[in-house]
Formats: structure tokens, C-alpha cells, sequence
């Protein structure tokens, strides 16, 4: 599915449900037109008013606060984030003091690396560090700290986290240049160095870290651009099995 802001501040969504069913054309989300951004993951999305709050929708798990796998309809989630990525089952955000918090489930230590019960009201990250960004993917996270550093936890089998091939990792500070920006997309992760190169690992099986093989990559690998004018990379936006950049 789809969503996005017109000019008037409403929000419409448009593509498959969070009930498989299908719309062809755009629907309103809210009567209120008073959005200003809004993400959209697996399960669910979460989307920030003009009032700097924050209103979820979709299944529950995955929501701060939310207590279990039903499906529900908009509702105002009571945190605070300058920065929010949602993974298949989880949430995580970063505020305004730079505290990192994550939400939902955590069978792969996707959100606390010592347990794996879910933790609907929120657990903080690392607390002595401070934090700038945060991706969730499908079972791991990555974030990136106020040094520009970037460490990921969660489930690593694709080579999401390029480590050993595991089921479940802790918090882990990855072996990459400093980033000024990382999009994580179920088991892929691909990172924007301060060079403006673009670094990427993980899952490849449709081509979408552009190595030119379909095989995973367990350790990151900069990206060839190949664009005219030789453009460095600007932003990068990742989706199910396919990345884009802008140069």
C-alpha cells in the first residue's frame, strides 16, 4: 500500500489493507486535514499531525501501547518522536532529547536483546548514548548515534546486520564509515556515508542492493551509482525488494 499528504495536510492510502482488502483509487484516512507526515510499515502505520502528535493505525502489536494482534482503527499514541520507524511487528522511535525507545514484539531481540517478550509500553535503547535516527526492519533495528556511528540488533540470518549468520544479535556498533542517514526494509539495510556514498547488506535475492548477483551480502559494499554526472547519493528510500536512491 501507499500513502501520502496532499497540499490541503489530508492524508490518503490507496493498495492493499491491513484487512487484504483493495482500493484502486485514494482514501481519506482521517475528515481531519491536519497531517505532516506519515510512515508506513508491514503491519501498520503511524502518521504526525500539526500538533506534533502522533496517531497509528493497523494491527496493535506493533503500536506504542498497543496490547495484542487485533486490527484497529486510527488512534492517538502517546509519545513523543522526532524520528519513527515502524518494522512487521514493532516501533521505534527517536525524541526530541535524543532517547531512543522501542515498541512491540520482540521474539528476535528486534527491540531489547535480553528478552523476548513484547514490551507494548516502550523499552529505551542504550539510555547513555544519544541518539539521531532509527530504521526498523522486518526483525532488526539500526540507528545511528549522535557520533554518526551506526548499531543494529535483531534477527541478522539474511546478513541484515553483517555479523555472523544469526537468529538473534544484541546491540552491535557495525564496522561502516560515519552516516548521515540509514533505511532498513525487511532484511535489507542500506546506509548514507557523510561522503555522500552509499553503502548496503543484507538480503539481495531480487537484486535490490544493485551488486549485479542475487546472492545476500553478509558484509556492506558500496554501492555503484552508475547515474550521469557521476551523482553522489542524496537520499535513499527502501521498499520490499527493490531500493532507490536520488543523487
Amino acid at each position: 500500500y501507499t500513502c501520502a499528504i496532499d497540499g490541503h495536510s489530508e492524508l490518503y492510502c490507496f493498495g492493499q489493507d491491513f484487512q487484504n482488502r483493495v482500493s484502486f483509487t485514494p482514501g481519506e484516512i482521517s475528515a481531519e486535514p491536519n497531517w505532516q507526515a506519515v510512515v508506513c510499515g508491514p503491519n501498520h502505520l503511524c502518521a504526525r499531525n500539526l500538533r506534533d502528535e502522533i496517531w497509528c493505525t493497523g494491527e496493535e502489536e506493533g503500536f506504542p501501547g498497543g496490547s495484542g494482534g487485533s486490527l484497529v482503527a486510527l488512534v492517538f499514541v502517546q509519545i513523543s518522536a522526532d524520528s519513527i520507524s515502524l518494522g512487521l511487528s514493532h516501533s521505534c522511535v527517536v525524541n526530541s532529547t535524543g532517547e531512543l525507545w522501542c515498541y512491540g514484539s520482540n521474539f528476535f531481540g528486534q527491540i531489547k536483546d535480553t528478552q523476548t517478550q513484547a514490551f507494548p509500553v516502550g523499552v529505551q535503547v542504550e539510555p547513555q548514548r544519544t541518539w539521531r535516527s532509527v530504521a526498523a526492519g522486518l526483525f532488526h533495528t539500526c540507528a545511528i548515534d549522535s557520533q554518526n556511528a551506526l548499531f543494529c540488533f535483531g534477527n541478522a540470518e539474511m546478513g541484515q546486520i553483517p555479523t555472523l549468520n544469526e537468529n538473534r544479535v544484541g546491540l552491535t556498533e557495525i564496522n561502516v564509515p560515519p552516516l548521515q542517514s540509514v533505511q532498513t526494509y525487511l532484511a535489507t539495510t542500506c546506509g548514507l556515508t557523510l561522503n555522500d556514498e552509499l553503502i548496503c547488506y543484507g538480503d539481495n535475492s531480487f537484486g535490490q542492493l544493485a551488486t549485479g548477483q542475487v546472492r545476500n551480502l553478509y558484509g556492506s559494499v558500496q554501492v555503484a551509482l552508475n547515474a550521469p554526472g557521476e551523482g553522489d547519493a542524496k537520499s535513499i528510500a527502501a521498499g520490499s525488494s527493490h531500493t532507490c536512491v536520488t543523487t
